[in-house]
């Protein structure tokens, strides 16, 4: 499974841990009326780096344990070069001013906790994605924020950037919406080395605040219906000042203008509303959703698709496809170069 992964080439893999040898007695009652319990440790996965540059790959060293969530773990070359890099999870604690760092440096070879202030100050903190951007580990969730830190400084200092109030905090009101995993409607990535915001919306969100009813199972799926009647939208933002957390609106599509289009028409896919699944690293104007068991690439600058493909993942299903399930990567030149020859 791919943890994480790095602009330079490299890239973290997990493994599930060895089976055990032989099945675990069960448990008895013993002569004196107390059971005896089989108790034994589960061996944690084991983590890899590769490099695809390279070709070679390194088993990092057990720190004692797993970790505590894969999704907060995050990859990034050194800035000095030489191949080195930093493994780090971000250990929010809950109800606390402080976070944990857990890095894994490959110039010393172990483990080492780092004690960070942690700056947000609401609800608890859920990472759906670690990515590298500008030299920095940055952590994302989906209904806050961004988290970024440079884990190579002698002292870290974390960043937090709020995402902009969108459409999205309406979405409570509608239970189309509220039915879905947040990682399928929404998505924060880096495209040509800014973050970019995309959310999916119902089309028919107001302004206003709707009630929710739910007295009885036949009308709850009336207003499920009535929700999402119109085309969803789409709406990209990008983060324009890191520093301020200023946020600029660069699209709002509605999807009805795709599906009208001849080169929607020509893929031969229904009318539906897609799952998020990225960005384009290099060409923030072009999104990609999964459909079906198609991969879709929409221009949201011409309305037009620019790519369609069935794709191949060996996990999740795809009734649980994501953002999640993706890693966008741009092949380092070095590869590319060699594919070429």
């Amino acid at each position: 499974m791919v943890l994480a992964v790095d602009p330079s080439g490299l890239l973290l893999l997990s493994t599930p841990p060895a089976p055990r040898p032989r099945p675990l007695p069960p448990s008895r009652p013993d002569a004196d009326g107390f059971v005896t319990l089989n108790i034994t440790d589960r061996k944690p996965p084991g983590y890899y780096v590769c490099d695809a540059s390279s070709s070679s790959a390194a088993r990092l060293p057990g720190n004692g344990r797993s970790f505590l969530d894969a999704r907060s773990v995050g990859l990034l070359a050194s800035p000095a070069g030489g191949g080195h890099y930093m493994v780090v999870e971000l250990q929010p604690l809950i109800g606390s001013d402080e976070a944990t760092l857990l890095c894994f440096s490959s110039v010393t070879g172990w483990w080492k906790e780092k004690d960070v202030f942690y700056p947000v100050r609401y609800g608890i903190w859920n990472t759906d994605a670690a990515i590298t951007n500008a030299g920095k580990l940055c952590w994302v969730d989906l209904s806050s924020g961004i988290l970024s830190c440079d884990p190579f400084a002698k002292k870290p200092v974390l960043d937090f950037v709020e995402l902009p109030e969108g459409r999205l905090r309406q979405n409570i009101h509608c239970l189309h919406c509220a039915g879905r995993e947040l990682s399928t409607r929404r998505c924060v990535q880096v495209s040509a080395g800014m973050f970019r915001l995309v959310e999916l919306t119902c089309g028919d969100h107001s302004s206003r605040p709707r009630g929710v009813v739910l007295a009885s199972w036949m009308r709850l799926q009336q207003a499920q219906s009535r929700s999402h009647r119109k085309a969803p939208r789409v709406v990209m933002w990008t983060l324009a000042d890191q520093d301020t957390g200023e946020w600029k609106v660069e699209h709002r599509v509605n999807l009805a203008d795709v599906w009208a289009d001849g080169s929607y028409k020509a893929t031969g896919l229904p009318k539906k509303t897609p799952v998020l699944a990225l960005v384009h690293p290099k060409n923030p104007d072009v999104v990609y959703f999964f459909l079906g068991k198609h991969l879709l690439g929409v221009n949201l600058r011409t309305r037009k698709v620019v790519e369609c493909e069935v794709y191949e993942l060996v996990g999740p299903s795809r009734k649980h496809v994501s953002s999640r399930c993706v890693h966008p990567w741009e092949l380092p030149a070095t590869l590319c170069v060699g594919n070429q020859q």
